[in-house]
């Protein structure tokens, strides 16, 4: 296997280890959002240990302590430069290492960052994709572009590369063409000068005098021999007939001319012809290509946009990684000690449901680090299912009594709000993360009410101000 070693960016032995060893590890802690439990590291990877000390080692990772058993890791500020650098066309080799600045991470992050992380890493350890933000937007912008122009973005990128490509070179074909016809009838033109072998008017006038002078001698000949006069016959006749063999010799001459005038003109249709055939092309090419790519960005890109928004919001600030496979809505809850009520997340599903995007069905997965934390918010989507079958039990009955009575009382209309704005899914609590528990009860217990990152700040001003003392 080859590779190219960018000892510019990083340390020689890291960027080997980190290409050659660690590169997996790297982009999944990457993806997840930068950090996992040491612990749950050496669970989930088989040889955990000594590859977490090899990353260690090479100065990838970084590790703190939550309490004296369980600590967490971080990516590094190599690996970071690694990660984000590594196919880069820059060369830093006259910039010294320590200045080369790319997004770093903070080593004390909040609660919800390092479970949250947690959380992501453990799915993309154990298979799972369209995990990391990254993924997510691709795959949107990829469904919005098949469903408006029956590809993903990567080949209409590549349909858009090769027609910008086609048509540059239909134009220089055209260019070239008239070139081509420009310098064909320019030397005609010189040739023509000095020969005059595409004119034929002068032929053309010569045979008509002499067909003219022929003419006159025959009508003489025929005059004189009604009146008996034989004299000069003999060189009358000779006469005529030299000037019938130079006419007919001008003739000849006439239609060689002709001919080639013909060849000369068929040539010049074939020039324009083809010239037109490739305008024509052009043309085509031209406004399938315009239309397409207007819809693309006047429709297509600001949808993508939109959609990509919400998907967003809904990854960075509610911790909610929601995915379509399949035209099915998966969206998959990680708790990081805040959870929101069931109706606020069906209001966040109804916001995805609005955008249009052909969700046929929706799954709801719970992700907790407590069962009972999983389970009560578990019966709360349950009661929300159970809250929306009386509304349209309530719709259905008033509507059979009253004849669809076109006033509706304040009960009906109050449960056909509950029936519209709780859409139709199916919601599953997974165990794959009660074992955080105990990461979660010593992250809590060792702050209490200040939170992790705040305490690091107060330990550290406190330690300067002794310092100071």
């Amino acid at each position: 296997m080859k590779a190219v070693v960018r000892d510019d960016i990083i340390a020689l032995d890291s960027f080997v280890a980190a290409e050659f060893k660690y590169k997996p590890y790297l982009e999944m802690l990457m993806k997840s959002g930068n950090y996992c439990f040491l612990d749950q590291f050496k669970r989930l990877i088989d040889n955990g240990q000594a590859i977490v000390n090899g990353m260690i080692e090479n100065n990838l990772i970084g590790m703190e302590n939550i309490n004296k058993n369980y600590k967490y890791i971080y990516l590094s500020d190599t690996a970071m430069k690694y990660l984000y650098l590594r196919d880069s066309e820059e060369d830093y080799s006259n910039i010294t290492k320590n200045r080369i600045s790319v997004k770093k991470v903070n080593k004390n992050p909040t609660e919800k960052q390092l479970l949250s992380s947690a959380y992501k890493f453990h799915l993309l350890v154990t298979g799972e994709d369209l995990i990391d933000k990254e993924s997510i937007m691709k795959s949107l912008e990829d469904l919005i572009f098949i469903k408006r122009h029956s590809g993903n973005s990567e080949i209409y990128n590549n349909w858009f590369k090769n027609n910008q490509e086609n048509i540059k070179n239909i134009k220089s074909e055209i260019e070239t063409l008239k070139s081509e016809k420009d310098e064909f009838e320019n030397n005609i033109v010189k040739f023509n000068k000095g020969l005059g072998l595409f004119d034929s008017s002068k032929e053309h006038k010569e045979y008509l005098d002499l067909d003219s002078k022929c003419r006159e001698l025959e009508s003489e000949i025929k005059e004189k021999s009604q009146k008996f006069l034989k004299t000069g016959f003999k060189e009358l006749n000779l006469e005529l007939e030299s000037l019938k063999n130079l006419k007919d010799e001008v003739y000849k001459s006439f239609l060689i001319k002709n001919k080639a005038i013909a060849n000369l003109n068929e040539l010049m249709k074939d020039f324009n012809e083809k010239i037109l055939n490739k305008e024509n092309e052009l043309k085509e090419i031209e406004e399938k290509f315009n239309r397409i790519t207007k819809s693309v960005e006047e429709v297509t890109i600001p949808k993508v946009n939109e959609v990509q928004k919400v998907f967003e919001n809904l990854y960075n600030i509610s911790k909610v990684i929601a995915r379509i496979k399949d035209n099915k809505l998966e969206f998959i809850i990680l708790d990081n000690g805040n959870f929101k009520t069931a109706y606020g997340y069906l209001k966040q599903i109804n916001s995805i449901k609005s955008l249009d995007l052909g969700i046929e069905e929706i799954k709801i997965i719970i992700y907790s680090y407590a069962e009972h934390r999983a389970y009560n918010l578990y019966n709360e989507f349950l009661k929300a299912e159970e809250v929306k079958s009386k509304a349209q039990k309530t719709i259905r009955n008033f509507n059979i009594k009253t004849e669809n009575a076109s006033k509706k009382p304040d009960f009906y209309i109050a449960a056909k709000k509950v029936y519209d704005n709780t859409p139709d899914f199916e919601v599953e609590m997974r165990e794959d993360f009660f074992y955080m528990k105990k990461y979660m009860d010593f992250i809590s217990s060792s702050t209490k009410s200040i939170k992790r990152k705040d305490k690091k700040a107060i330990d550290d001003l406190v330690e300067r101000l002794k310092n100071n003392e």
